[in-house]
């Protein structure tokens, strides 16, 4: 059994609106991570996430579903969190528990008021946010009206934009990373497979006005970049990256895996997450007791084999009123 030492492991939660399309990234990280043999899909119901008979069947996230995988020398608890209205307490309650939080907008519809809970949640909780704009190959997809409406209801921070895309809609082909003013062109296949190139004519504009307000925003917070900056001296990634904090947020965006695009792939178990329940006793504040439901999730490596047990808690009352509203619908 590997071990993994305190700071290389990330407890991360992922949170949005529901149908943005979280469960289908969390499936996509899997795959490239080498998880999963197979790239799993809510539509056709074999998220490794959604393994509900109701989830499937619904095509939503009802609980939260924790993940595991590792990346260069992390180790990655990955939480994909509901985004229904119903069920939206679960999120609240795992978002107590992650060091940061991937908060997932749609490129076509913009904030909703689920993401704009969430949002909240994190400034509650001290959770690091980050944004992930989502669906850019879809029809109506467009990148700088979802910046401007991150901006404009999420106005307590900064919204640093770091990648830019090549394009948008159909002819969504890639993004631009503004820290390294380098270009990654997708194969056009869902392997994640890209070449690294020079900024695209096509986009260069748009590179250029954001790597400026990125650049700008960032040197502000240290006197002595900032001098070297308007000196004309070239600000290093590093130096832009290591000067962000907690009233800064980045932005980053993607294509939401198509139906049409998938290939044949060879199949590969599903690994179903197994939950333990137990009612304990606790109290939620000086003044009023609860039962609670923790929820022991086991931990997996690539074998198959429990490697330790992630605990979540949530008021089991609540738990009741989000499967009595699945029932009724």
């Amino acid at each position: 059994m590997k071990k993994y030492e305190p700071d290389s492991i990330r407890n991360v939660g992922i949170f949005s609106h529901g149908g943005e399309g979280k469960t289908s990234i969390v499936d996509a990280m899997l795959f490239l991570a080498g998880e999963n043999t197979r790239l799993g899909s809510v539509n056709d119901g074999t998220s490794l996430m959604d393994y509900e008979p109701e989830e499937v069947e619904h095509k939503i996230t009802i609980s939260s579903a924790l993940a595991c995988f590792e990346w260069g020398k992390n180790k990655i608890n990955l939480l994909d969190t509901p985004g229904d209205d119903n069920f939206i307490s679960d999120a609240k309650l795992c978002m107590r528990v992650v060091d940061a939080a991937i908060i997932v907008v749609s490129a076509v519809s913009g904030v909703k008021v689920q993401t704009e809970k969430v949002w909240g949640y994190a400034n509650e909780f001290g959770a690091t946010a980050g944004i992930f704009i989502n669906k850019m190959d879809r029809e109506r997809a467009d990148f700088e009206r979802t910046v401007e409406d991150i901006k404009k209801n999420f106005t307590d921070k900064t919204c640093l934009v770091v990648q830019v895309p090549i394009g948008q809609e159909d002819n969504f082909t890639g993004v631009v990373d503004l820290l390294t003013l380098k270009a990654f062109v997708y194969k056009g296949d869902v392997s994640g497979a890209f070449d690294t190139v020079d900024i695209p004519a096509a986009a260069a504009d748009l590179a250029q006005k954001y790597r400026e307000q990125l650049v700008e925003t960032a040197v502000e917070m240290d006197d002595e970049v900032m001098e070297r900056y308007l000196n004309g001296d070239e600000i290093k990634p590093e130096e832009i990256a290591g000067r962000t904090d907690h009233d800064f947020f980045p932005t980053y965006l993607a294509e939401k895996y198509r139906e049409d695009d998938k290939r044949v792939m060879e199949s590969g178990e599903t690994k179903n997450i197994e939950e333990e329940f137990i009612v304990i006793s606790d109290h939620l504040n000086e003044s009023q007791a609860a039962v609670i439901n923790t929820i022991k999730v086991p931990i997996r490596d690539k074998s198959g084999n429990v490697t330790g047990l992630f605990g979540l808690f949530w008021d089991i009352t609540e738990r009741k009123r989000m499967e009595d509203a699945l029932r009724e619908s």
